[in-house]
């Protein structure tokens, strides 16, 4: 099932646990479900937060 991405207006696809990467800017839409599907699979809390603490801070340089 194809879905539209909010950003580019790409296709977006569904991967399992209901994860959706846009097709087009690589994007993960659904972050929360991300970091959900990484507690399930038995990444301790201190890494969840981690990567939670990265996807907020403002970025000043895309690669």
């Amino acid at each position: 099932m194809l879905f539209e991405c909010p950003d580019c207006k790409g296709k977006i696809s569904r991967y399992y646990a209901e994860l959706r990467v846009c097709q087009d800017c690589k994007k993960i839409v659904n972050i929360g479900d991300l970091l959900k599907l990484l507690k399930n699979l038995g990444v301790t809390e201190q890494n969840i937060r981690r990567i939670q603490d990265n996807l907020d801070y403002p970025r000043l340089f895309v690669a």
